[in-house]
């Protein structure tokens, strides 16, 4: 995954998306649902982002939709919602739940794996980035990235 820089105050989500520098495509989803004045004044929300080159290594059928949503608003406003959840979860939070919905009304699976440092020493390796989070099958690259309406957390595909 490419460099993803945010600024260090929390802005909206829609001005932290903008700060990241990896998500045009899915900025022009927001445009193309004509939700962006949500992820500005609206909240709170955690929102599940892919950054450009996870868009593009998604699966065909999530590709050729998304392609089709930036044409048509009623089906972009479905997509996003997919990505997003009503309230502010930390990753630590989305982990102690087994499912979560999305403001389309889908259910998002959410799993944990975790690697153990040695084998006969069950001390989990949080530090070395030994926990994976996958929700749905998306497994996320980056997470609690403050917003001062909510909480981004970076996914490497689309939902």
């Amino acid at each position: 995954m490419g460099k993803i820089g945010f600024g260090e105050h929390p802005s909206n989500i829609f001005e932290r998306l903008l700060e990241g520098g990896a998500f045009p495509k899915f900025i022009q989803l927001i445009e193309a649902s004509g939700l962006k004045e949500e992820l500005i004044t609206g909240g709170p929300f955690t929102v599940l982002v892919p950054s450009d080159e996870a868009i593009d290594f998604s699966p065909p059928e999530k590709l050729e939709e998304f392609d089709k949503a930036l044409k048509d608003p009623v089906l972009a406003r479905k997509v996003l919602h997919r990505h997003m959840i009503g309230d502010i979860y930390k990753i630590h939070e989305l982990v102690n739940k087994e499912k979560i919905k999305a403001l389309n009304g889908e259910e998002l699976s959410i799993k944990a794996k975790c690697k153990i440092k040695e084998e006969n020493n069950l001390e989990m390796d949080f530090e070395s980035g030994k926990v994976e989070v996958f929700i749905n099958d998306a497994k996320v690259e980056l997470a609690n990235i403050p917003c001062s309406n909510g909480m981004l957390h970076i996914i490497n595909k689309l939902l």
